[in-house]
């Protein structure tokens, strides 16, 4: 495998706004006329619930919402329909990287002025982005009406899809360990940096404590994806730190997802505001994550009609949560 140079310290996520102004904006498929809403499901009706994957990290800048994008593209290559939610309600920036220009989002959904397959975008990739919202409460605000609202519209998207995504937002927020915990499998990216690293751990560790304080098991399945890495002997020794002190102090091993090697397409895509799958499809960025959604696609749960799905589990992690902070 090809040693990559180190990639330049620097924070994409905080310079994506700032390259909106210059660049150019991608035509939007002419798909929309397939996102029309169903009825909701009653209570009572049986029927399979999509699969969701959280993508989180413990800091901010080491690629996850590149990745998420990256990841649903990849997912839809291996015949799952998609929809991507960007749950970054305080920076969300997931449709700058699709190179779309969104002006409804989640937020008009929480407050009941939208539904959510109204504010549903249709990218190049083959999935439905869920734009979210700068500046929008976090999850862990919202009142019970808004999470009610909320709940309804995501069980509309279920109905749409066979994998949800989820970009979380960066950090240990309680909206992000609410989401981890609730999600089929979970995703933790990070990078070799040792800032990063350690964060990852504490982002994990905090899941799984509070989990286990609430009287619930750590639903998801934990895996580490190692971003910007040389080679795949690097990401092995990235996850050989995180899995060791995760069993010493935890009493679990996650699983080492994938690794993605730093690629300057990636960077030239962010310029480009499309996806690096899209701007180099044969880059070993691109190679990575289809390797990653290979990984993701194989382990995500095959029989899903009758189990608890992420809506109800969510709503329950909620409300756990809420009664131990009072």
């Amino acid at each position: 495998m090809t040693t990559m140079t180190t990639p330049p310290a620097q924070d994409q996520a905080a310079q994506l706004r700032k390259m909106v102004a210059s660049t150019s904006i991608e035509a939007k498929p002419a798909a929309r006329a397939e996102l029309k809403p169903a009825p909701l499901p009653t209570a009572d009706t049986a029927r399979p619930t999509a699969p969701v994957i959280a993508i989180a990290s413990g800091k901010g800048g080491v690629g996850k919402t590149n990745i998420a994008v990256a990841l649903s593209s990849g997912l839809v290559r291996r015949g799952r329909k998609v929809a991507l939610i960007d749950a970054d309600l305080g920076v969300a920036n997931a449709d700058v990287l699709c190179g779309l220009r969104t002006t409804a989002h989640l937020g008009e959904v929480i407050a009941g002025e939208r539904t959510i397959m109204d504010i549903a975008e249709a990218t190049n990739g083959g999935f439905l982005l869920i734009p979210g919202g700068s500046g929008i409460a976090s999850l862990a605000d919202l009142n019970e009406t808004q999470r009610e609202t909320l709940f309804a519209q995501l069980s509309h998207l279920d109905s749409k899809c066979n994998a949800m995504l989820i970009d979380c937002g960066a950090g240990i927020g309680r909206s992000v360990r609410r989401l981890v915990q609730a999600a089929d499998l979970s995703i933790i990216v990070t990078t070799p940096e040792p800032t990063a690293i350690a964060d990852a751990y504490s982002l994990i560790k905090c899941v799984v404590t509070e989990a286990r304080e609430t009287g619930q098991s750590h639903h998801a399945r934990i895996a580490i994806a190692v971003n910007q890495v040389n080679d795949i002997a690097e990401a092995h020794r990235v996850h050989t730190r995180i899995a060791g002190v995760c069993k010493k102090f935890l009493g679990f091993e996650p699983g080492l997802a994938g690794a993605i090697r730093y690629d300057r397409v990636v960077l030239q895509a962010v310029r480009a505001r499309k996806p690096f799958m899209q701007v180099g499809p044969k880059s070993n960025a691109a190679r990575d994550v289809h390797a990653l959604a290979t990984f993701i696609d194989g382990a995500l749960p095959r029989a899903t009609t009758g189990r608890f799905g992420f809506v109800r589990r969510l709503a329950g992690r909620i409300v756990k949560l809420g009664q131990k902070s009072k």
